[in-house]
């Protein structure tokens, strides 16, 4: 059999039909650990770039949906139906980008949004709740006046 200088016997061929040493086998170890290293490396950053691409496009659905009105009457469902993820996509994406649920985000979507309607027009309640997809008047004004610290009547009075 093959015996290594040490005598230690690695009783392996390479394909001449030499003996391959212990050094030869610590060195392909090494090498086989550090292709798997590598390997693993590639397949982490290619996750890693196919999340950041999903990251962008959705980021760009969401810019696109937002500068349309229609988004105001939206629930998390038609979200959903329309950027074409499915709830738990979504709910994942809206936390890593914005650290909120869906239903926050578009809570604080629609507020905001009141927000500016309150203080550039002059908009009743009931036709900003139509607008913005509230079918209880008092769900909206309890939702402002939890972000804003004044009911919507309050506020509009405050800054104009």
């Amino acid at each position: 059999g093959f015996y290594h200088e040490n005598g230690k016997r690695t009783g392996q061929e390479d394909i001449y039909g030499e003996e391959i040493t212990l050094e030869d086998t610590r060195i392909r170890t090494a090498s086989d650990s550090d292709a798997a290293d590598l390997s693993e490396a590639q397949n982490n950053s290619e996750t890693e770039a196919v999340k950041t691409e999903d990251t962008n496009n959705f980021k760009i659905k969401l810019i696109k949906l937002t500068q349309n009105s229609k988004i105001l009457k939206y629930n998390v469902d038609d979200l959903c139906r329309e950027m074409n993820y499915s709830r738990m996509q979504l709910n994942r994406l809206i936390k890593e980008n914005f650290n909120t649920t869906t239903h926050n985000y578009l809570v604080e979507y629609k507020l905001n949004y009141a927000e500016k309607l309150l203080i550039t027009t002059d908009i009743n309640i009931k036709s900003l709740c139509e607008m913005l997809g509230y079918s209880s008047q008092s769900t909206f004004i309890k939702n402002f006046k939890k972000k804003f610290g004044y009911s919507p009547y309050q506020y509009r009075k405050i800054l104009i």
